[in-house]
């Protein structure tokens, strides 16, 4: 141990250092020729610095006193070498080291309390057992007709908010080649309140910065897509109607269940609002932590974001399910659900947008004989936009209901890890060789029906929520590869083509095996998931 003193008036420190500082965990990536390369890169400068290593993790003492001069020193070393002598490593492991992991401790720590540390960061505790999660719960809004009025001028002055510091961005860059960031124009907040008393003044100043974030992760966002080679998509101005939402942090300009004694109603209080009254049908668990106000058409909506929410496990089952997507059919499950599946295990296909499709063409022909800027165009507007909501609303209370059932009636849910933005991507067209103009046949049409098909069924809505209703039971969901899990036979192994020629029916070409194309879809997807399983625990 160092025994290095510094004294100040009045106290005296001994400088005596242990560093526990552990990489991100990237166990698949740091292995093999990597890993001894990392640990010889580390020992080396521990060396150069005279510097004693207890454990890989571990550094002691420092005569540099600064426990963020130990952490600088191996990571411009052992980041930097590690990707220039690894190429692959440039895109699998962009960081090293993470901040949140550096702990050090002054004074007098024996190895022994360093290495129970270590010993502890190993216990992982189980999803099972009460993990903590973070939750939205949405609510609907009973604002009056003042407050109604109130809350869409604060939309609009957000709206304007956005739109300038946007203008601010690309006007910087346009004319002068600089970039401006999110400080920047958070620190302008505050002469911006004051030159707008009655206007940007009136609302509160986090959610403005919520505002100033919201363009700031649509920037990010935007260079992420560049360097990915991705349309970009450069962040757009937000007309009316087009910025709907508005983020408040708890406690400093919301404060939900503001009116704790009150017998009958719940409150949320909103910054130059004052309290609203919630439709709280539901308790909300944990600790909130962000509150959002949303205009959904005539109608008004507060989500609140909790942290700390804990799981409630259900008891088990000691059943595990195949999920196969189909358009057809929503799902097939290999293994029958009471009141949600057939017999069979085929769960109904409702097709909410296809139901509502009469009545959905007939308001947009209405609305093409509008003359713009008109008042029944606006009327014309909000009710395609009515019929739209109504969809949704079905479509997410259809997946909130399936997923529960999967959840209550199984232990493993194994799912299809489908890619489903290039599943309903557009067919490319092909000119005619030798006619210019001249387009051939590409199966556009045909294609076109079954996108719309697929997206009718909300197969990325109701994986999302099962994903989160899994997790909060304290259940297993597994996703693995959808690759030929219809055309291969679940009794001899044989895939091909040829077992599918229709699209309901299997029979394997090679043993004769035949049943419904779904169920053994379900199956293999089923069995896949539980060989990934016992792979991984392995």
């Amino acid at each position: 141990m160092s025994r290095q003193v510094r004294a100040s008036p009045g106290a005296a420190y001994g400088l005596g250092y242990h560093v526990v500082w552990c990489p991100k965990y990237r166990r698949r990536v740091l292995g093999g020729r990597v890993k001894a390369r990392l640990e010889e890169l580390t020992r080396a400068k521990a060396a150069e610095h005279d510097w004693e290593i207890i454990a890989l993790e571990f550094v002691k003492p420092h005569p540099k006193r600064s426990p963020s001069y130990v952490a600088n020193q191996f990571k411009g070393c052992t980041s930097h070498h590690l990707r220039a002598e690894f190429p692959h490593l440039r895109s699998q492991l962009p960081t090293l080291w993470s901040r949140s992991s550096f702990v050090a401790s002054v004074g007098a720590v024996s190895a022994a309390t360093v290495q129970r540390y270590i010993e502890t960061q190993y216990e992982r505790v189980p999803r099972t057992a009460g993990a903590l999660m973070r939750r939205s719960f949405k609510f609907l809004l009973r604002p009056t007709v003042k407050q109604q009025i109130t809350l869409t001028a604060m939309l609009d002055d957000h709206r304007a908010l956005y739109n300038a510091a946007l203008e601010e961005r690309r006007e910087a860059y346009r004319r002068a080649k600089i970039s401006i960031r999110y400080g920047d124009q958070s620190a302008q907040l505050k002469e911006i309140r004051a030159d707008d008393p009655a206007g940007q003044g009136r609302w509160s100043f986090t959610s403005q910065q919520q505002t100033l974030r919201r363009l700031n992760k649509a920037f990010e966002a935007f260079f992420r897509r560049v360097k990915a080679g991705q349309p970009p998509g450069y962040p757009r101005f937000k007309g009316r109607g087009w910025f709907d939402t508005v983020t408040f942090v708890e406690g400093d300009g919301a404060k939900w269940d503001s009116q704790p004694h009150h017998p009958s109603a719940t409150f949320v209080k909103l910054h130059g609002i004052g309290q609203v009254r919630a439709h709280q049908h539901r308790p909300v668990r944990g600790r909130v932590k962000q509150i959002e106000v949303k205009r959904e058409g005539s109608r008004w909506l507060v989500v609140v974001s909790c942290d700390d929410v804990p799981a409630v496990p259900l008891p088990a089952t000691g059943r595990e399910i195949g999920v196969d997507m189909g358009v057809v059919h929503f799902a097939t499950a290999s293994d029958p659900i009471a009141g949600v599946s057939d017999e069979h295990g085929h769960i109904p296909n409702p097709r909410y947008l296809r139901t509502a499709q009469e009545e959905l063409a007939a308001a947009q022909r209405a609305y093409a004989g509008t003359k713009r800027g008109s008042q029944r165009r606006r009327k014309a507007a909000q009710k395609i936009g009515r019929i739209h909501r109504a969809v949704a609303r079905q479509r997410a209370d259809h997946a909130h209901k399936t997923a529960l059932a999967l959840v209550r009636n199984a232990d493993v849910i194994v799912v299809e890890d489908l890619r489903i933005a290039n599943m309903t991507k557009s067919p490319k067209a092909k000119p005619a060789p030798e006619q210019a103009g001249v387009f051939l046949a590409n199966g556009a049409a045909a294609k076109a029906a079954l996108n719309k098909s697929i997206l009718d069924a909300g197969w990325g809505v109701f994986l999302g929520i099962l994903a989160h209703k899994a997790e909060s039971a304290g259940r297993e969901l597994i996703s693995v590869n959808p690759a030929n899990t219809s055309r291969t036979c679940p009794r001899c192994g044989h895939a091909s083509g040829e077992n599918r020629k229709v699209q309901t029916d299997f029979a394997c070409v090679a043993c004769g095996y035949a049943a419904n194309a779904d169920v053994v879809g379900a199956s293999n997807i089923k069995r896949a998931g539980l060989v990934l399983r016992d792979a991984s625990a392995a």
